[in-house]
C-alpha cells in the first residue's frame, strides 16, 4: 500500500512542479464569457492564447520538453480551471478595439505593434494597452505610411474601377469596420461575371483584415458560419446565388451581435453559446440580401463589366495594390481620426437620419473629412437604400404582384386572406405565383407583409396594419397621394 500512494504522489508532485514552473511565463485570466485564456509572457508581444487551444497546447509542448501527453492534458485542465476560478476577467479583442473612446488596430506583426486612433490623431504604439488574439489564418497589416491623405484613397479608388459616390459609401464602410462599439453594416457588390468583384472584395478586406483567405465560399449551415467567424473580424464571401431566410436572419443577428447555442458535449447538458459581431461582406451576380430587415443594414456597391481595352493581368492589379496599401492603409487611418473629430457636432445636428444611424453619422464625417458638403453622404446613402429596396420588391413573389396589383388599382384592403387572394390573381398572370416563398395562410401573408412594409415605405407605397375582426386581421396596401416615389414605380 505504501509503494502504491508513493507511485501515486509522483505525478501529482510533477505537475505541481511543472504548474509552478510555468507561473513565470503565464498569466491566466477569464474572458466576460467564462472562457480560459492564457497570456504568455515570454514572447515577444505576449500573446494571448484560449487555454484548450491547439497553439496554446504547441508552446505548452515545447516549455514542458520530456512530460508525456498525460501529464500536459492534466496541466491545461489545472490552467483552464484556476483561469476559470480565480483569474481577473479581461475583455480580448481581435484586429481591432475600443478602449474610452480610442481605438486600437492591430497590425498583426511579430513586434505586437498597434495603431491608436483618437480624434486628429493617429499613432503606432509598440505594444497595445489592450489584449488581441489572433487566429492562425490571420495575416499582418502594413504599417501605415503617413501625410499621403486623400491622394492615396484617389489612386486606390481608379486601381479598383470604382465611381466616386460609390467609394465614398466604401471608405465609411471601412471605417466603421474598424469600430467595434457600433452596430456594423454589410457590404453587398453585385455585377455581372468579368466585374472584377472578387478583387475588389479580396482587396478591400486586405486593407483592414488580410487573410489567408480573404475570401470564402458559403458555409454548409449558420453554425458553420457562426463559428468561422470567431476567428475573423471581416466574414466574407463570394460569388453567391441565394441566401435562405435561415442564413439571412444569421447575418443580421453577426451584424448586431448576437450567436447560438449548442450542447458542449453529448454526454452532459452544458451549453456552448457562440456569440460575434462582425461586418460582412458578400459578392455574387445577382443580390443575394433580400430580407427588408437585413437589406436596411446593408450598402450594395454595382460592378460594370469591364471592358476588355480595359483589363489588366491580375498579377499587375496586385503588384500595384500591394505598392500602395501601405499609404492607402495610412489615409484610411487618417480619415478615420479626422471623422471622430466631427462626429460630436455631427451627431448634435437634427436631421431624420436612417436606421442605422451611426453609420450614416460617421459617414457624413467621413465625407466632410473628404472635403464633401454637408448631407453629401445621407444623399448617397439613402439613395443606394432606396434602391436595394426597389430591387428587394421587384425580385420577391409577393413584392412583384403588390406592385403589379396596384398599377391595375389604387389599393388593396381587406383581410390577409382576402388580400392574399386579390394580389394572387396578378401573381398568377404574370408567373410570380408559385414555390415556397408565396403565403398560402394569413399569418405567412401578415409576416411577409410586416417585412416588406419599410422596403415598401421607402417606395411611396403605404401599408397600413388593422385590428383583428371576427374575418381575421386586416390590413390597407395602398400608393397613397401618389407620391413621386410611387408614381415612378407604378407607372
Amino acid at each position: 500500500m505504501m509503494k502504491t500512494k508513493s507511485r501515486l504522489r509522483k505525478p501529482v508532485a510533477q505537475i505541481e512542479r511543472l504548474m509552478r514552473q510555468l507561473e513565470r511565463d503565464v498569466r491566466l485570466f477569464r474572458t466576460p464569457d467564462g472562457e480560459a485564456m492564457a497570456r504568455v509572457q515570454g514572447t515577444a508581444n505576449r500573446e494571448v492564447f484560449p487555454v484548450d487551444s491547439q497553439p496554446f497546447r504547441d508552446w505548452l509542448e515545447c516549455e514542458l520538453g520530456t512530460a508525456s501527453p498525460g501529464t500536459s492534458e492534466s496541466i491545461i485542465r489545472k490552467l483552464a480551471a484556476r483561469a476559470r476560478r480565480d483569474g481577473p476577467c479581461r475583455e480580448v479583442w481581435l484586429r481591432t478595439a475600443e478602449r474610452k473612446a480610442d481605438y486600437y488596430i492591430d497590425l498583426g506583426d511579430g513586434a505586437g505593434r498597434v495603431v491608436k486612433i483618437k480624434p486628429g490623431i493617429t499613432r503606432v504604439l509598440e505594444q497595445a494597452p489592450v489584449l488581441f488574439r489572433r487566429s492562425k489564418t490571420a495575416r499582418a497589416l502594413p504599417l501605415p505610411a503617413e501625410n499621403h491623405g486623400a491622394g492615396a484613397l484617389n489612386r486606390l479608388r481608379e486601381l479598383l474601377n470604382v465611381e466616386e459616390d460609390a467609394w465614398l459609401l466604401i471608405v465609411a464602410w471601412l471605417i466603421e469596420a474598424l469600430r467595434p462599439d457600433t452596430p456594423y453594416v454589410g457590404l453587398q457588390i453585385v455585377g455581372p461575371q468579368g466585374s472584377a468583384k472578387s478583387t475588389l472584395q479580396s482587396m478591400l478586406r486586405s486593407l483592414i483584415d488580410p487573410s489567408a483567405e480573404n475570401l470564402r465560399v458559403k458555409p454548409r449551415s449558420r453554425e458553420d458560419m457562426m463559428v468561422a467567424a470567431q476567428s475573423n473580424l471581416v466574414v466574407s464571401y463570394e460569388n453567391l446565388s441565394d441566401l435562405s431566410d435561415p442564413y439571412q436572419d444569421a447575418l443580421c443577428s453577426m451584424l448586431t451581435g448576437g450567436g447560438f447555442a449548442a450542447r458542449k458535449h453529448f454526454t452532459n447538458a452544458e451549453e456552448l453559446l457562440v456569440s460575434v459581431k462582425r461586418p460582412v461582406m458578400l459578392n455574387g451576380i445577382d443580390r443575394v440580401v433580400t430580407r427588408a430587415d437585413l437589406l436596411d443594414r446593408f450598402v450594395t456597391i454595382e460592378r460594370p463589366e469591364i471592358a476588355p481595352s480595359q483589363r489588366r493581368s491580375s498579377a499587375d492589379i496586385e503588384a500595384t495594390f500591394e505598392q500602395l496599401r501601405p499609404a492607402a492603409f495610412g489615409a484610411v487611418l487618417a480619415v478615420f481620426s479626422g471623422a471622430l473629430s466631427l462626429l460630436p457636432d455631427i451627431k448634435a445636428e437634427k436631421r431624420p437620419w436612417p436606421r442605422m444611424a451611426d453609420f450614416a453619422q460617421l459617414g457624413e464625417a467621413v465625407a466632410r473629412t473628404l472635403g464633401r458638403r454637408p448631407g453629401a453622404f445621407l444623399k448617397v446613402y439613402k439613395k443606394n437604400l432606396g434602391q436595394g429596396a426597389e430591387d428587394t420588391i421587384g425580385s420577391t413573389p409577393f413584392g412583384a404582384a403588390i406592385v403589379a396589383g396596384l398599377r391595375t388599382q389604387p389599393e388593396f384592403s381587406g383581410t390577409f386572406t382576402g388580400v392574399e387572394a386579390e394580389l394572387k390573381v396578378f401573381a398568377d398572370r404574370d408567373g410570380f405565383a408559385g414555390g415556397d416563398r408565396w403565403p398560402t395562410t394569413g399569418k405567412a401573408f401578415g409576416d411577409q407583409l410586416r417585412r416588406l412594409a419599410p422596403s415598401l415605405r421607402r417606395m411611396g407605397i403605404d401599408v397600413e396594419f388593422g385590428g383583428r375582426t371576427k374575418n381575421g386581421y386586416t390590413c390597407r396596401i395602398s400608393a397613397g397621394q401618389a407620391s413621386e416615389k410611387s408614381r415612378r414605380w407604378l407607372r
